[in-house]
C-alpha cells in the first residue's frame, strides 16, 4: 500500500507541474481525486484497519484492497497525464506548422546550413 501511495503522490505532483491550460480537461477530475476520493479512501482504510489486529491476515487483506483502489486512481492519473502531454505536443506541432507556413524560406535556409 505504501508503494501505491508513493506512486499516487508522484503522479499528483507531475500533474500539478503540467501547465493548467494543458490539463484543463483533467482539472475537475484531479480535484475530485485529490480532495474527495483520496481522503475518503485513506480514512476508510484507517478505520477498517482499526477494527482488526495489525498483524492479522484481515489487516493484510485490507491493505491489499486499499492498494488496489490506489492503483485504480493511479491508472486514472496516468491517463490524465498522457492526455495532457499529448495536448502539449499537439499544440507545439500546430504552432510549428503555422511558423513553417508563414516563414517557409527560413526553414529552407536552415535545412541547407
Amino acid at each position: 500500500a505504501r508503494m501505491a501511495e508513493a506512486r499516487i503522490t508522484g503522479l499528483l505532483a507531475r500533474l500539478k507541474a503540467v501547465p493548467e491550460e494543458l490539463r484543463e480537461e483533467a482539472t475537475i477530475e484531479l480535484e475530485g481525486i485529490e480532495q474527495r476520493h483520496m481522503p475518503a479512501l485513506s480514512k476508510a482504510h484507517r478505520k477498517a484497519r482499526a477494527t482488526v489486529s495489525p498483524t492479522s491476515q484481515q489487516a493484510d487483506e485490507l491493505d491489499t484492497d486499499y492498494a488496489a483502489s490506489l492503483n485504480r486512481l493511479s491508472a486514472t492519473l496516468e491517463q490524465m497525464l498522457d492526455r495532457s502531454t499529448a495536448l502539449g505536443r499537439d499544440r507545439l506541432q500546430w504552432q510549428s506548422l503555422v511558423i513553417e507556413e508563414r516563414f517557409p524560406t527560413a526553414s529552407v535556409e536552415k535545412d541547407q546550413a
